[in-house]
């Protein structure tokens, strides 16, 4: 077998790239949703305003750019979403964040530290329940 026809074998038999995930967050006066669409399947995941235990702000190393995301907490310690300010409704949320949760950094107040420097985590609380366990005693 010449190598142009071995390099097309090879070529065939790597999977092929999965398929395109479509997520779009929306907030309403009870809870933040989350849907994911990948072809015809639809995920959906809901997380009550009082469910939340603590609210995350983070950047991903994507090679040659970062991606700032933020991942919602419940009380359980499971982070249930985790939203890219690239996905649908990520604006609408870090405006809802501050009005929902009390005590929640607003975007002035956590932009620039999770921004800066690049490339590099800067993992950031924006929020923690008074009621967490973690949350420090007055």
């Amino acid at each position: 077998m010449g190598l142009p026809r071995r390099l097309r074998s090879c070529w065939r038999a790597l999977p092929r790239t999965r398929e395109a995930v479509s997520r779009a967050v929306i907030c309403d006066y009870l809870a933040v949703s989350q849907t994911d669409r990948m072809g015809n399947r639809e995920v959906q995941e809901r997380l009550r305003w009082d469910e939340i235990d603590a609210v995350l702000a983070y950047k991903r190393d994507c090679f040659s750019i970062d991606q700032i995301r933020v991942a919602l907490i419940d009380r359980n310690g499971m982070v249930r979403m985790d939203i890219s300010e690239e996905d649908g409704g990520y604006r609408a949320l870090i405006e809802e964040l501050p009005r929902r949760l009390a005590g929640c950094l607003t975007q002035d107040q956590w932009f620039q530290r999770v921004a800066i420097p690049a490339f590099e985590t800067n993992m950031t609380e924006l929020y923690r329940s008074p009621s967490s366990p973690t949350s420090s005693a007055p």
